[in-house]
């Protein structure tokens, strides 16, 4: 039995070869997949661990609009009340309670006059982080005191060769055209980026015009 076997199998060589090569792939596909999957939660996992590692409890507004595909527009949101901020802070048990500004905002490379984007990931404005409850850190210049300044993410100045003391234009949700001078380069905790994403940090007062 055995030699009718081996002789069936190598009588039909060019059928073994493709039967393990399909094998092979398919094996090597599934690999991928899964190395790729798990590289991506790690990443996330990371990401937000690093976001809101002095962060208990985050309050969002309703979502206003949502986007095509369904899920939650954080530009649209509607926005958290003076009185709100108020009472949380004086839940008990609550340390401190810090308001964000946050939006979208493009910025447009000095170099070659195009918006700055990175696949899918989002490009965010805020305001100027708090440290007692942000993971952001400024390594670099200062942060944004008016607004005709702004602070950007490390991997997206490295990326595009962007320095403090640079001028940029920018684009905000509302279609604003900016101009203004990078005065500080940030990060997000031990990372240089949010996943990828672009980083626009405006003084608070600007962000919440914009």
């Amino acid at each position: 039995m055995f030699r009718v076997t081996l002789k069936s199998i190598f009588a039909r060589k060019f059928r073994l070869l493709l039967t393990t090569f399909a094998i092979a792939i398919s094996v090597a596909f599934v690999a991928g997949t899964l190395v790729l999957t798990d590289t991506l939660n790690g990443t996330f996992d990371r990401l937000f661990s690093n976001v809101y590692d002095k962060t208990d409890v985050s309050v969002q507004g309703t979502t206003a609009v949502k986007s095509a595909q369904g899920g939650p527009r954080a530009d649209e949101a509607s926005q958290i009340s003076d009185a709100t901020l108020a009472t949380v802070s004086k839940v008990p048990g609550v340390r401190k309670a810090i308001g964000l500004h946050q939006g979208i905002a493009t910025l447009i490379d000095p170099s070659t006059g195009k918006a700055i984007v990175n696949g899918q990931a989002p490009t965010i404005a805020i305001g100027v982080p708090d440290p007692d409850v942000s993971t952001l850190t400024l390594t670099q210049g200062a942060m944004p005191t008016n607004a005709k300044q702004i602070a950007v993410d490390r991997g997206t100045a490295r990326t595009h060769n962007l320095t403090v003391g640079e001028s940029v234009s920018l684009l905000t949700s509302d279609a604003i055209d900016v101009h203004a001078t990078i005065t500080g380069i940030i990060t997000a905790g031990a990372e240089d980026s949010l996943a990828g994403a672009t980083l626009v940090v405006f003084s608070n007062d600007s962000v919440a015009a914009y």
